[in-house]
């Protein structure tokens, strides 16, 4: 689960399921919560980052899934 993005870029990420209320983390266990939506869109990235989502229903909280954004490095301006 991810994407991939070019450098200092943004992405959005969103969950499909199963429902609930979603929140997404920093880091697998505690960390920092970034925001508790579907969606999430990251600030400009300059390397691969790893967020963590979890969702609560009916007040049972899942665990944590990795979800990685990917950053694909800018490349060098061409030479004629």
């Amino acid at each position: 689960m991810g994407t991939t993005i070019c450098q200092s870029t943004t992405a959005t990420v969103t969950a499909t399921a199963p429902g609930g209320t979603y929140a997404w983390y920093t880091a697998a266990s505690g960390g920092t919560l970034l925001v508790t939506n579907a969606n999430y869109t990251t600030p400009a990235l300059s390397a691969t980052t790893t967020y963590y989502l979890q969702t609560t229903v009916l007040g049972c909280t899942s665990p944590r899934t990795a979800v990685v954004v990917t950053v694909t490095p800018t490349p060098a301006a061409p030479t004629a």
